[in-house]
């Protein structure tokens, strides 16, 4: 996938180009300069009038401007300023181009040459992610795991897009990673985030859900105590509660999760399945209501509670009840096959 920009040149921008131009041609043809620094940065206005846009901010915008002929323009003039010294500015362009034609090794020489940080290869993946250019953000991304391999927050980053792409595997190698480096860079992730990340795609996408693995796993999220926000540390709560139910620890289970709720009260999943443990472990009716009522009023355009509910009701004959719960789904998805058949059936009595 290529992204595209659409970049609007006004007259000021033209003026300006010209004008660098015309400079730039008539001093480096003219008699040699007494200083070869001057004569570095000549080369380099020319390149910066030649790409129209400043690099270091706006990347992106340079590339979809940039046609096979002035790229190779834009890289003889890079080479004569590199000529006359050394030019950070020089080699981050460079880099930039061999980026453009997937060079790799090129491209990473280039922008350790030109001192160029990989929080800003990471910054141009997570554009990158924001677009939802997945491809182009894993390249990026992939740039920054072999420019700097202590950095957690890339592989991070690549584990995110692999999930988007479902290819379960490398999320997993890629949050394995991140957590032996434990080296963020970014303010948005901790470790403890990654963690829980983690121990989802153990329970989900693993041929078969190693218990014992998740259970550590979501207990290490807890135990680092490095969490980016309360829903994060709310969440590996819920997530290791709900692994202790489903190892046979209910009590452990209506711990963590009521911990969940304590840290994040509209935390609408662990009102739902706290309910569950209640009704299918220790028959309290009463406390399943009262928790799925919440789930309902936290978010009441999500099914999962009026059904819950409506059944409940059902089960205890309470048929006005259990119709109103049915009807709200059908509120939502008028055509929902479930809430009409059991609607049907409760006119039935």
């Amino acid at each position: 996938m290529r992204l595209k920009f659409v970049s609007t040149i006004d007259h000021h921008s033209i003026l300006k180009f010209l004008s660098a131009f015309i400079f730039a041609f008539i001093v480096l043809n003219a008699a040699d300069l007494p200083n070869q620094y001057y004569k570095n940065q000549l080369w380099l206005t020319w390149s910066h009038a030649l790409i129209g846009v400043d690099v270091t901010k706006n990347f992106l915008e340079w590339e979809s401007v940039l046609s096979p002929a002035r790229i190779e323009m834009l890289r003889d003039r890079i080479d004569r300023a590199t000529s006359y010294g050394t030019a950070p500015y020089a080699h981050r362009i460079s880099g930039y181009l061999f980026f453009i034609e997937d060079n790799q090794k090129l491209a990473l020489e280039e922008w350790e040459k030109g001192y160029v940080p990989s929080s800003d290869l990471i910054a141009w993946g997570q554009l990158a992610m924001d677009l939802e250019a997945y491809d182009y953000a894993e390249r990026w991304l992939g740039y920054a795991t072999l420019y700097d391999k202590t950095r957690s927050t890339p592989w991070y980053l690549l584990g995110k897009i692999y999930i988007y792409q479902m290819d379960w595997e490398k999320a997993m190698t890629a949050f394995e990673t991140a957590v032996q480096n434990n080296n963020f860079t970014i303010i948005d992730t901790k470790l403890s985030d990654v963690y829980w990340e983690l121990g989802n795609l153990y329970r989900d996408h693993a041929t078969l859900p190693n218990w014992p693995l998740i259970l550590q796993t979501y207990e290490a999220a807890l135990t680092a105590n490095q969490f980016s926000t309360s829903w994060s540390e709310a969440q590996a709560h819920f997530l290791l509660g709900y692994a202790k139910w489903q190892t046979n620890n209910p009590q452990a289970a209506i711990t963590y999760m009521q911990e969940a709720i304590k840290i994040h009260p509209i935390h609408y999943q662990a009102h739902i399945w706290l309910g569950m443990v209640y009704f299918e472990t220790y028959h309290d009716v009463q406390k399943t209501e009262a928790l799925w009522q919440t789930a309902v009023q936290i978010d009441p355009q999500n099914m999962q509670a009026y059904r819950l509910l409506g059944d409940l009701y059902n089960q205890q004959e309470k048929w006005t009840q259990a119709a109103n719960m049915y009807t709200a789904i059908l509120n939502i998805e008028p055509k929902n096959q479930y809430a009409q058949s059991q609607l049907a059936i409760i006119r039935g009595h």
